[in-house]
């Protein structure tokens, strides 16, 4: 199978779809066991990987209309590279894996090569310039320590953390202007402990990855409280809630997962779960609402939200059995 390119390896992959659904259907009814869940994540990453190679093929007929711009179609290269990087690691196929993230490596050098261009002329922010650096940094480090180099990881993901820092002075005074509410300000402070967090954890200081993510965690938290207050005055949807509630209980699944407290990772599991189930079905009665067609958002979101949800009932089925996926593949689109 590693013999086969990349497109090709997908083509036949997509042979198993059925069979994996049926597998899914019958987890459902008999419990979850990691064979199942793998089936049904299995499943789900294929149909992820197709969205977005549709979606390419979308953008580059639109690039040839004049519709859309080079920095659009690379966009949707990344999101490509992404799906097929989390699904190379579903398969396990670390090498492919591997060559996603440099695919994602060099989507990101052409994205700061315009920043620069149009910074030179005047026609991009200093703020979006610093942001293209940060998300090649992230992506180098992805890479590095995808291949052992844990020097260079460190090395980029500092300049991740200095970015962040600098993101977030800049949210902090245009909050004390009143141009941005404070929740902006929030996730601002949430990026920078995450990437605090990556950067001890790459240097090997666990004492310091612990206390990030004790901070996002009360970060998150503090969010949650704030959103459902404002929602008393019906001004938050519920899917805003329940993408609140997703980030802390992913925050502190993440932190039960470092500290290997398997009974407290698993809780946390079974709460991320019905939270994934929550904001799935939410997102699919907004897209029936709205009659989204092809290429909506919606297709796109209920696409990645049952691989999302395939993704933590594996996690689940793994861990009733000793065993966690602990590395978390999203964290390749942080950004």
């Amino acid at each position: 199978m590693k013999r086969l390119c990349p497109s090709l390896r997908f083509l036949v992959l997509g042979f198993a779809l059925t069979t994996c659904c049926r597998l899914a259907a019958r987890g459902a009814e008999t419990g979850l066991s990691p064979d199942v869940t793998q089936a049904s994540l299995a499943a789900s990453s294929l149909r992820l990987v197709a969205f977005h190679a549709r979606e390419l093929a979308r953008r580059k007929k639109l690039q040839q209309q004049k519709c859309s711009t080079e920095g659009d179609v690379d966009a949707a290269r990344a999101r490509l590279a992404n799906a097929r990087y989390n699904a190379c690691l579903v398969w396990g196929e670390p090498e492919a894996a591997s060559e996603q993230l440099r695919i994602l490596v060099a989507v990101n050098e052409r994205e700061l090569q315009r920043e620069r261009a149009l910074h030179e002329c005047r026609a991009a922010s200093e703020a979006s310039l610093e942001r293209s650096q940060g998300r090649l940094a992230y992506a180098r480090s992805l890479l590095a320590e995808k291949e052992g180099d844990i020097e260079i990881a460190v090395e980029q993901l500092r300049i991740v953390v200095a970015m962040r820092m600098n993101e977030l002075d800049r949210f902090q005074d245009l909050h004390r202007r009143r141009q941005i509410a404070v929740a902006e300000v929030d996730a601002a402070q949430c990026r920078v402990a995450y990437a605090r967090h990556r950067l001890a954890r790459a240097e090997g200081n666990s004492a310091k990855a612990i206390a990030e993510l004790q901070t996002l965690i009360a970060l998150h938290e503090m969010g949650l409280t704030r959103l459902t207050e404002v929602q008393r005055h019906a001004a938050v949807s519920e899917i805003d809630m329940t993408v609140g509630r997703w980030y802390a209980a992913e925050a502190r699944l993440r932190l039960a997962m470092f500290k290997e407290q398997h009974a407290a990772a698993k809780q946390e599991l079974q709460q991320l779960v019905a939270i994934d189930r929550a904001l799935l079905e939410l997102v699919q009665k907004r897209s029936t609402l709205l009659g989204g067609g092809p290429a909506s958002w919606e297709e796109g979101a209920v696409v990645e939200l049952q691989w999302q949800l395939d993704f933590d009932r594996h996690r689940l089925a793994k861990g009733a059995v000793g065993e966690y996926i602990h590395e978390h593949p999203p964290d390749v689109l942080w950004f």
